[in-house]
């Protein structure tokens, strides 16, 4: 029965309410919407207490709430003032739209916490206005004073139903502007697909919520009192109902959804939250088709390098030379050691994003791969930009794929100075890395093939065509892009975009 099931969703959002505030879980967007549930049942509540104090609804009560009749006998003959029930039923249905808007601005950036205070300040003098406005001791005073002596009985029905206008339509409005708050924390939070994924879900079941509570409560507050002031006499009026049967039969079920849904979502987004603030905080994710070109090459060179040793291991030569046949031997025990780690983690097929800053390991990187080298190297690092989420080994080998071609194709050129610039920046929620050589540059024909697997324009016994294809879906792997930029004669220029954390 639907009234059974109004209980039980209630029972429901108890035990959510207790996981919201007892748990280390409960951040403020928890207890918000918990306070919201609470809030829009108790306003469930009061109304149906009114409804069972109307004789018009007696009859029509199984109709529309199928509520067993013993309760409904227990809720007509409960004594309690209807003045008091409207107060109560009016002070949830506004409770509702203020905790709301509180519920938006929690999820808003500390930077911008700055301007929730004078927004909630706002809210709730507006609607505290709205309150006592509604209020049926002061409905009555405004009433003696404003009839007869400054409008007549049908002026100040056409005023009420004026300003009731104007007060729906604010109310609406403050939903409207919760939605905005929400919308606008999706578009400034992190471009990572997770994290707005979880935020996109704490808005489509906020949202699932709220049509409920409009489609019950739209025209609430409203005013449910009549004033006589000649008999001196109250009279109370039928509440507003919606006419569908059909909705108050699905909306327990509704409401159990909504329920299950925005407590997982704000579980998942507080626990990404959480995590976030964490130094060891950590993703693991799948890395999509990189997984096989890379097995393949990496098989393919650690048998050439055993084949290398063991050819090594059987010349005979001076003393000398077999300190550099030993080194040569060393080196590719390295490369072998190197590429055994990278196969091993390529064929788990996944990376584990860790928050990194990008300043700290491209000077790392930069170090240790190119100090010995003759290239002009210049860095112009923002120190400012914020952490991004990135596995440092597959990235490194995405970088390192960039700066090796960009080394070969300098080459090509003999009269021109070797020069690789390294930039780092942010723009929005981005964070740019770019790889600038002063090498010939990729002719137009070939730039839009670049990324595609095995292609090469050079030998093929030397270049298999796939390091800029491993590049590519390890940066997508990493939800980020690439681009390329090159000139005939100016050089090439590459850049990395990545989602920023803060």
């Amino acid at each position: 029965m639907a009234f059974v099931n109004i209980i039980k969703a209630i029972q429901h959002l108890k035990s959510i309410q207790c996981f919201c505030f007892k748990t280390n879980r409960g951040s403020a967007p928890a207890r918000y919407m918990a306070a919201i549930l609470i809030f829009y049942m108790m306003a469930l509540f009061w109304l149906v207490v009114y409804l069972s104090k109307d004789m018009y609804y007696f009859n029509t009560a199984n109709y529309y709430f199928a509520m067993p009749k013993f309760i409904w006998k227990w809720l007509t003959l409960l004594t309690i003032s209807r003045t008091l029930i409207i107060r109560m039923c009016n002070f949830c249905v506004l409770g509702v739209l203020y905790l709301g808007i509180c519920f938006s601005l929690s999820f808003m950036h500390p930077s911008l916490m700055q301007i929730a205070a004078p927004v909630k300040r706002s809210t709730a003098v507006l609607l505290i206005a709205e309150l006592l406005f509604y209020d049926p001791a002061v409905e009555k005073q405004l009433y003696y004073a404003l009839y007869p002596s400054v409008f007549s009985v049908a002026q100040y029905d056409h005023l009420q139903k004026l300003l009731h206008g104007v007060t729906v339509s604010l109310n609406l409005l403050l939903v409207v502007l919760s939605f905005g708050l929400l919308f606008y924390t999706l578009m400034q939070t992190s471009r990572l697909r997770m994290i707005r994924l979880n935020i996109f879900g704490v808005i489509a079941s906020y949202l699932m919520v709220m049509c409920s509570y409009l489609y019950i409560f739209l025209q609430y507050p409203c005013h449910l009192i009549r004033f006589s002031k000649l008999a001196n006499t109250i009279t109370y009026l039928s509440a507003p109902l919606i006419s569908s049967n059909l909705f108050y039969r699905l909306f327990p079920y509704f409401t159990i959804g909504s329920l299950l849904l925005i407590s997982l979502s704000i579980y998942k987004s507080n626990d990404s939250v959480l995590r976030m603030r964490n130094d060891d905080f950590s993703i693991s994710k799948q890395i999509a088709a990189s997984d096989i070109t890379s097995r393949t090459f990496c098989h393919f060179m650690k048998n050439e390098l055993l084949a290398i040793e063991a050819e090594l291991d059987e010349l005979q030569t001076t003393e000398e030379g077999r300190q550099a046949v030993q080194n040569v031997i060393d080196r590719c025990e390295h490369l072998y050691r190197r590429l055994d780690v990278i196969h091993r983690n390529t064929r788990s097929a996944s990376l584990t994003l860790h928050k990194e800053q990008l300043a700290s390991i491209m000077t790392d990187l930069i170090a240790e791969q190119l100090a010995n080298t003759d290239v002009e190297i210049t860095c112009n690092f923002d120190q400012t930009c914020p952490s991004v989420m990135l596995d440092r080994n597959y990235f490194e080998q995405a970088v390192m794929n960039i700066i090796t071609n960009a080394l070969e194709a300098m080459q090509q050129n003999q009269n021109t100075a070797r020069r690789l610039s390294f930039s780092l920046n942010s723009v929005n929620k981005w964070v740019i890395l770019s790889v600038a050589d002063s090498g010939p540059g990729i002719p137009p024909e070939i730039l839009p093939n670049i990324f595609t697997p095995f292609y090469t324009s050079q030998p093929v016994a030397r270049h298999w065509g796939v390091g800029l294809s491993l590049t590519h879906k390890i940066i997508a792997a990493h939800e980020g892009h690439i681009e390329v930029e090159s000139h005939a004669g100016t050089g090439t220029t590459f850049r990395i975009m990545l989602p920023a954390v803060h």
